[in-house]
């Protein structure tokens, strides 16, 4: 691997990047040669730019310059088949043959997460088995040679062409020992292939052990050993689907009553886009443009059977918090179920599933709401905003952060107990205050939605209005001088003014929100032109400006509001937020609280006094 060097402020830090992953060769330029120099942000709070120089003391072995060149020469190839930025069909065959990990958009990828299909875009065993089963035929077909070769050459083809990842590497070692072990005259049994293909990949890479795609894995294939005896191949089919649902629920806190069907019948339209995907990657321009035609064809149809699906009542939910313990009451009964002969294990099996089911039940029924005279969390979601509203068991979300925060969202709602959204409130159609919309619309289902007119004809609001819309949730467009009650909540919209033409962040509504006994004063990234409003009243709680900076919050301003508590949501990118503006609030008795040094922060009122809860 690479080994540097980490020079900054007279220190020096030595640093060998392990072999597995490939990290450096797939992650710098081919062309780095020993003792280049390339800048690193270090990302220390309060410094904008802060910068540490990385020396480059042994640069990558040939042959993993030579892999590399292959992924990228098979990567550019997949690109001119697929033509990814022209349809969706094209990014999903993308992921699906390339590997390419971010190749779908935000919507594309919620709707099969929703639809329980999203696995189907990440390149792990079941691609494997698929490819190595088509191959297999065609070489018995052609009696060119043994078919145990053809997973031997699937197996090559994954690690040498596909971009490193966990998945792919567990696929193809899997694979490779089971045909060798074949081709050796030695086929072990299922349950001891299964045992060490496991061993094979803990002594490789034993962090693997605490990660969760390995986790559902294991659960998927050791449920198609147990279930191998059973004469019904729905079941065979359902086994894998069965085994990873507990432990989806406990890692992704989402769940789809439809995913089993949907699976049923997307999972024999992944044969073709993966035959004939591969096909147009390694035939010749011509030859690779008709391969690719049904592999197109074949990606379209499971992103309108995902998006057909996602939408449908229940698809994608949150589910509540449960325990260790149900997951391993849930997974015992799966195993006696799928693996036992006799009716008395298979009676046991069903009724620890019966019991995990009332379980589940009894955990949503009671959620754990904030205080029933009103509470607001400012999220952490890095460089972004999103305020959780909670008032008498009910809850409200002003702004859905960035994209990248979208399951760190959903898992803080879920962890308090908040499974259902009464509104979605939107300030305006940046990316770091809507960015996570659509996964909020699909897993919390919210009551309605309220954003400002979208400022133009590519404003991201627009498609989110749009994907509301389709689901049904009622969507109202909100200027200044707008009031609304919603439940416990109270909204009052202070900017901008109807039909104004400003764009940029002083385009944001500016919005007091009465959440019970709790008046908080939001103005999302408004600048100072857009809070100098006549009529403010004066709030508990004010969620500074455009995440602190100093532009956007004037001391003098704040100062006259006298609100008890500032918030502020930043991450660390731009020196967020400004620490003379804190300094400045703090001295006139202003108590401050910031996510990116604090984390979450809930501020409520708790027998009458407003306070910070945990």
């Amino acid at each position: 691997g690479w080994t540097l060097v980490l020079e900054g402020r007279g220190r020096r830090l030595r640093i060998g990047l392990p072999l597995t992953g490939d990290p450096g060769a797939d992650a710098l330029p081919a062309g780095l040669a020993t003792g280049a120099r390339v800048s690193v942000l270090c990302g220390r709070p309060g410094i904008a730019g802060a910068a540490a120089c990385v020396s480059v003391l042994r640069p990558a072995p040939p042959w993993r310059l030579w892999v590399r060149r292959l992924r990228e020469g098979f990567r550019h190839r997949a690109r001119r088949r697929f033509h990814p930025e022209r349809s969706a069909a094209g990014r999903l065959a993308m992921a699906a043959v390339a590997g390419e990990k971010g190749a779908l958009d935000l919507g594309e990828a919620e709707a099969l997460r929703a639809s329980g299909l999203a696995h189907l875009a990440v390149v792990s065993g079941l691609h494997a088995g698929l490819l190595a089963a088509t191959a297999a035929s065609l070489i018995a077909a052609l009696r060119l040679a043994r078919p145990e070769t053809a997973g031997l050459a699937t197996a090559a083809a994954l690690l040498l062409l596909l971009p490193w990842a966990p998945p792919v590497g567990r696929a193809a070692l899997a694979l490779a020992s089971a045909c060798a072990g074949s081709l050796a005259g030695r086929p072990a049994s299922a349950g001891a292939g299964l045992g060490a293909a496991v061993l094979l990949l803990l002594v490789a890479d034993p962090s693997q052990a605490t990660a969760a795609s390995f986790v559902l894995t294991v659960a998927a294939t050791a449920a198609l050993v147990l279930a191998r005896h059973r004469d019904s191949r729905l079941l065979l089919a359902a086994a894998p689907w069965l085994a990873t649902q507990p432990l989806l629920v406990r890692i992704a806190g989402r769940w789809s009553p439809w995913a089993l069907p949907a699976n049923v019948v997307a999972v024999p339209c992944l044969v073709p886009l993966l035959a004939f995907g591969w096909a147009a990657v390694a035939a010749p321009e011509f030859a690779g443009a008709l391969f690719a035609r049904p592999a197109l064809s074949a990606a379209a149809g499971l992103l309108a059977l995902a998006g057909c699906v996602s939408r449908l009542p229940g698809s994608g939910i949150l589910a509540p918090p449960l325990p260790l313990g149900w997951t391993l009451l849930a997974e015992a009964g799966l195993a006696a179920l799928l693996g036992s002969r006799r009716r008395r294990g298979r009676l046991a099996g069903l009724l620890a599933l019966a019991a995990a089911g009332g379980w589940a039940a009894a955990s949503g029924a009671s959620p754990r709401s904030g205080p029933a005279a009103g509470s607001a969390t400012v999220l952490d979601v890095g460089q972004g905003q999103s305020v959780l509203l909670q008032a008498g068991g009910h809850a409200l979300l002003a702004d859905a952060g960035p994209s990248r925060s979208a399951f760190r969202i959903l898992d803080a709602l879920r962890r308090r107990g908040v499974l259902r959204l009464d509104g979605l409130l939107l300030s305006h159609g940046d990316g770091d205050h809507c960015g996570a919309a659509l996964v909020v619309l699909a897993a919390l289902r919210p009551g309605w939605i309220a954003a400002p007119e979208p400022a133009a004809t590519r404003d991201p609001l627009r498609s989110i209005l749009a994907e509301a819309a389709a689901r049904g949730v009622p969507a109202r467009l909100i200027a200044a001088g707008d009031r609304f009650a919603a439940g416990p909540f109270e909204v009052s919209v202070w900017n901008p003014a109807r039909g104004e033409t400003r764009g940029g962040n002083d385009a944001s509504l500016v919005l007091t929100i009465r959440a019970g006994g709790l008046f908080a004063l939001l103005p999302g990234d408004a600048g100072l032109v857009g809070r100098r409003v006549p009529g403010l009243p004066v709030p508990d709680l004010v969620v500074a400006a455009h995440h602190g900076a100093p532009g956007a919050n004037d001391p003098r301003l704040i100062g006259r509001l006298r609100p008890r508590w500032v918030l502020v949501s930043s991450g660390r990118r731009f020196g967020h937020p400004d620490p003379m503006l804190l300094a400045r609030l703090r001295r006139s008795g202003i108590r401050c609280a910031a996510t990116v040094t604090s984390g979450p922060i809930r501020v409520g009122v708790r027998d009458g006094r407003l306070r910070r809860l945990p």
